[in-house]
């Protein structure tokens, strides 16, 4: 490797030969780290290479285990609409069971509709032989009075 001072040495003496500012110019030109630190094209192209092939095999790393999250996400979607479908099941069978038993409350409410009915048709009867009974009590207690005056 050159150091500094061989640059600054090799300068002050282009500068003698070809002037300043054509010296300043090729020392520019001449690189500061030695040639086998240098990149070369091909160096470049195996690079490029090299991390194109690392990105690709990254990019379907990542791709593989997006597929592999979508699938387990696709899996537990399934396993939902399989929970709600049981759901669903579970409401059209309450649903039927709700019928059933409004049809049950519809019968007692008709028995309690033919006991009131009964009970009607009962007091009719009970207010009817009421009065039988108290015209039957009138004649007996006219009989009596009028057997009274007789003996009397």
């Amino acid at each position: 490797m050159v150091s500094e001072a061989a640059r600054h040495e090799l300068y002050r003496s282009l500068e003698s030969a070809i002037g300043p500012g054509s010296a300043a110019t090729l020392i520019e030109l001449l690189p500061r780290h030695p040639a086998d630190r240098l990149a070369t094209r091909e160096d470049l192209t195996e690079l490029r290479v090299s991390l194109t092939e690392a990105f690709d095999a990254k990019i379907e790393s990542l791709r593989a285990e997006m597929q592999a999250g979508f699938a387990r996400i696709d899996v537990r979607f399934a396993e939902i609409d399989q929970r709600f479908a049981q759901i669903d099941q579970r409401f059209a069978e309450m649903g039927s069971h709700f019928a059933e038993i409004d049809s049950q409350f519809a019968g007692v409410a008709s028995r309690f509709a033919q006991l009131e009915s009964r009970i009607a048709a009962l007091e009719s009867k009970l207010w009817r032989m009421t009065a039988l009974n108290i015209a039957s009590i009138f004649a007996v207690a006219a009989a009596v009075l009028a057997g009274v005056k007789l003996f009397s």
